[in-house]
């Protein structure tokens, strides 16, 4: 696992609690769907907007084209995901509304096969 923060002393401004977990449910998704010796990178760091922008990347198996769009819906499962299946499929959602919360976005970029990359915003510096 790499982790990048630029500026290093790079501050987010929101629950703590809350936007830990949001971090660690895509952290354990991340884990879930990338094969032993394979690579997962958080990178935090500010964009063109003055917002947080956060990711979690990985080079695992990544999401069929046709399930990105619903990922972060309730009880939503990708069909090739199923085998990592241990919750309830709440995860994802939790994250989206969480983010929403905090006056953010969330999205994802993946390709099946090659892995996928979570990011989310969070509100503009102060």
């Amino acid at each position: 696992m790499l982790v990048e923060v630029v500026p290093p002393n790079l501050q987010i401004n929101g629950d703590k609690q809350m936007l830990s977990r949001v971090v660690d449910n895509l952290l354990t998704n991340a884990l879930h769907h990338t094969n032993k010796g394979g690579e997962i990178r958080l990178r935090a760091q500010r964009n063109e907007n003055n917002e947080t922008v956060v990711t979690i990347q990985d080079n695992g198996e990544g999401i069929a084209p046709e399930d990105v769009p619903h990922v972060f819906e309730k009880f939503y499962r990708a069909d090739s995901n199923k085998r990592h299946a241990t919750g309830a499929g709440l995860g994802l959602a939790f994250c989206r509304l969480a983010v929403e919360a905090h006056n953010g976005r969330i999205w994802v970029e993946s390709e099946q096969g090659k892995g996928s990359a979570f990011s989310f915003t969070m509100g503009k510096a102060e």
